[in-house]
């Protein structure tokens, strides 16, 4: 949970994906997965599924 201690006012959130690839191959070994075809890996992206908001967006 981020931002659960937050004051009770308006804030800014801005969510960032880090510039440098992560070594993908090497997270899935670790629960004992490949990758079959790793061009498939390439680049960085986040696609988040869900966001709870508790409290009103602000434009």
């Amino acid at each position: 949970m981020i931002g659960s201690d937050l004051e009770d006012k308006v804030h800014t959130v801005k969510i960032e994906i880090h510039p440098e690839q992560p070594d993908k191959a090497a997270t899935l070994a670790k629960n004992g997965n490949k990758i079959d075809k790793p061009e498939r890996f390439n680049g960085t992206a986040c696609y988040p599924g869900a966001c709870l908001l508790v409290g009103d967006v602000v434009k």
